[in-house]
């Protein structure tokens, strides 16, 4: 309910002031949030004809791609991402994904990589490896993670 009142007074903001900046990036962001891609797109696309160099936004864009199953149209989106923050962690860990859903894994291992080089225990980015490894047949490397996931789970009394 209160998503959609904020939905509401975004679109109204929108009506009296069209190409509203803070209003088509938050309203793109929260219809990717709501899984809601095809009203999302095309808010991040005005927003990024008007702000071309916004890494989060292209991050952004290729979550609501990848939410309606075209992984493929959303790697280049990720890859501007990151050509435009190499620190955009998010946008690494989401083409992880979506390279998880097309079975490049090695990608997926080079994004993980890339990820745990900063953000070491970061603990979906381990599960992701790990699960990387073992679908593309490296058992002795998926081991290594899966211990580090036992550790983990092992320290704070949740299993794996």
């Amino acid at each position: 309910r209160k998503f959609d009142e904020a939905l509401a007074c975004y679109n109204r903001i929108l009506r009296i002031s069209p190409g509203h900046k803070d209003v088509l990036f938050n309203l793109g962001a929260m219809l990717v949030n709501m899984k809601r891609p095809d009203e999302a797109i095309p808010h991040l696309d005005e927003y990024i004809a008007l702000e071309p160099n916004f890494s989060q936004t292209y991050n952004l864009k290729g979550s609501a791609l990848s939410q309606k199953g075209l992984d493929s149209e959303a790697l280049p989106v990720y890859d501007k991402a990151i050509e435009l923050d190499h620190t955009n962690y998010d946008a690494y860990y989401n083409r992880a994904l979506s390279n998880m859903n097309l079975e490049n894994y090695k990608d997926v291992i080079r994004d993980c990589l890339e990820i745990l080089n900063v953000l070491e225990n970061d603990i979906d980015t381990i599960k992701l490896i790990y699960d990387a490894y073992l679908k593309d047949g490296n058992d002795d490397e998926a081991q290594k993670w899966k211990s580090a996931l036992d550790e983990h789970f092992s320290m704070s009394g949740k299993g794996f």
